[in-house]
């Protein structure tokens, strides 16, 4: 008897032992539902020019604000967008007299999803066509127009503009000169903690996720604190297309210039389920 109380108090403290059963997983989010003709709001990264860009040439682009369904958002910022031209025609004075202005067009393609599909996009609401780009597209801050108006401000903002669109943005982080202009353009377009940004380490930051965005690569980016050098990144990027845009206005120049940095509205060409992404 004595051995059996025994086991029976051995049982029952191994019982006691055991790890306690596992939690149940948090529910995976319910799909979204982006409906067709879901306006998507994109921005270049890279400088396309009537006559410059080649027909057939890819446009490098992102979504420049998350898109939101039901509160949730499905397509977040940063997402590539592929787009190509279709047209592109320089202006020369024989052109000008024969009125044939400059033309440049791009036809959007498609989106990546966060959950690894795609969605396809066009550039106008009900029909498929082509979007002409204008250099008026994309609007101008005023903030920046005095700059623009001092030859050698504007000397400056074409340098800061230039390094940018070249991807060599790191490099700006370690001139006094080159870092105190662009803190002051930066907060002249209402960049919140524009001093803060320009700091090299956070330069860098901004450049490398610049360099990813440009490649496509947006889930590369989705790990650790990558938000903020995204956000520093389209700081950056917006700050190129200001400058680009006044300096297009002060040339009034025969050809078309689209800088980096320019927001250009698409539209989904059928309603897509997603996943949405994991932040």
């Amino acid at each position: 008897m004595r051995t059996v109380a025994a086991c029976l108090a051995l049982a029952l403290s191994l019982v006691g032992c055991q790890t306690a059963p596992p939690q149940a997983e948090t529910p995976a989010k319910p799909t979204l539902v982006v409906p067709a003709e879901t306006s998507i709001t994109a921005m270049t990264l890279t400088r396309l020019e009537s006559g410059v860009s080649g027909e057939g040439e890819r446009v490098v682009l992102v979504v420049a604000e998350d898109v939101t369904v039901a509160g949730e958002v499905a397509i977040p910022k940063g997402t590539p967008v592929t787009a190509r031209v279709v047209r592109s025609r320089k202006a020369n004075l024989l052109t000008m007299v024969a009125n044939q202005p400059a033309r440049l067009e791009i036809e959007p393609e498609s989106l990546l999803l966060p959950d690894g599909g795609s969605c396809r996009l066009k550039a106008n609401m009900g029909e498929a066509a082509p979007l002409a780009l204008t250099r008026e597209m994309g609007g101008s801050n005023a903030s920046l127009g005095a700059l623009l108006d001092d030859p050698d401000s504007r000397k400056t903002l074409e340098s800061l503009a230039e390094a940018i669109e070249s991807g060599d943005v790191a490099a700006l982080g370690d001139e006094p000169a080159a870092k105190a202009a662009l803190s002051d353009a930066l907060g002249r377009l209402g960049v919140s903690g524009s001093e803060s940004l320009v700091e090299p380490n956070q330069l860098r930051r901004a450049d490398d996720a610049l360099k990813t965005l440009r490649a496509g690569k947006l889930l590369d980016l989705a790990t650790g604190d990558a938000s903020s050098a995204v956000s520093a990144a389209f700081a950056l990027v917006g700050l190129a297309g200001e400058v680009g845009r006044g300096l297009a206005r002060k040339l009034d120049a025969p050809n078309i210039r689209i800088p980096a940095g320019t927001r250009l509205t698409f539209y989904t060409v059928d309603s897509v389920t997603v996943k949405p992404p994991s932040r």
